[in-house]
């Protein structure tokens, strides 16, 4: 059975072969380098894409100040904008294996959330996103919503194994 992993989206062409400019969640680390099949699902009406997606390859891509990709069969800037936007996936089985400390940020999906100085639970890690800088964790909990920095300064321990992270909350100054 195939799992689905959401790893970005892509709104606008890059030139007029056929390119498209991708946003992805993780760019420094993106499992794109080795996984070249991908899911396609449409982010709006506007898209021809089907609503359950569609299974492309990946022709080409090229990191650097944009992730700029290749797909195979797209042939030009037309063909790409009758598809467009669309959200990019992937199948969990194609992931290489974790060593040990190491972990993908799906991984962190559900764990519960902990104040570092006071233990209480604060709530559960529901999505994260990139903000350019670093990766967020969205954290909902107690009728409130979290986006805290993936750093060592906010994130103080995790665990995987026992399904929790410890986050040193910033201070609200009034």
């Amino acid at each position: 059975m195939k799992k689905w992993l959401k790893i970005g989206q892509a709104l606008k062409p890059h030139g007029i072969k056929g390119e498209a400019l991708f946003q992805l969640f993780n760019e420094e680390q993106s499992s794109l380098d080795y996984i070249d099949k991908i899911r396609l699902l449409p982010l709006d009406k506007s898209s021809s894409l089907d609503s359950e997606g569609e299974d492309y390859v990946i022709e080409n891509i090229r990191f650097g100040n944009k992730v700029i990709v290749k797909i195979k069969d797209i042939l030009d800037r037309t063909m790409l904008e009758k598809i467009l936007p669309f959200e990019i996936f992937i199948n969990e089985q194609d992931l290489r294996a974790t060593q040990e400390d190491e972990f993908y940020f799906k991984d962190l999906l559900g764990l519960d959330v902990y104040d570092f100085k006071t233990q209480e639970k604060k709530g559960k890690v529901q999505s994260f996103y990139s903000n350019g800088a670093q990766d967020i964790l969205v954290i909902h909990g107690n009728n409130n919503v979290w986006e805290i920095p993936f750093v060592d300064q906010f994130v103080r321990e995790l665990n995987i194994e026992e399904g929790k992270i410890l986050i040193s909350f910033p201070q609200i100054i009034e």
